[in-house]
């Protein structure tokens, strides 16, 4: 799966090279929604692999800023921090 390979290269990128490499993507994104409006676009699936990136970028970003970088991350897996729901009793409202 390529996204898998490519958050194990971004998780080893600074914090500005990962800032850099959004800049690109962006500019990337701008061209290719440009070239499908204009019906050129060579790949239409390029488009949501550059979307994928900057969002992974961007999460490990704020991953960093938090402090605790990828350990952060790590903390914060499904099911360990539940919000009880409070349930409604059959019956009578």
């Amino acid at each position: 799966m390529a996204s898998r390979k490519t958050i194990i290269v971004l998780r080893d990128k600074s914090a500005d090279e990962l800032r850099s490499r959004e800049k690109d993507l962006r500019e990337q994104l701008f061209k290719l929604r440009f070239q499908r409006a204009t019906g050129r676009v060579e790949n239409p699936m390029k488009v949501r692999h550059v979307r994928r990136e900057i969002a992974q970028i961007l999460t490990l970003l704020r991953a960093k800023d938090a402090g605790g970088g990828l350990e952060a991350m790590a903390s914060g897996l499904p099911g360990k921090n539940k919000i009880p729901t409070t349930r409604k009793k059959k019956g009578k409202p």
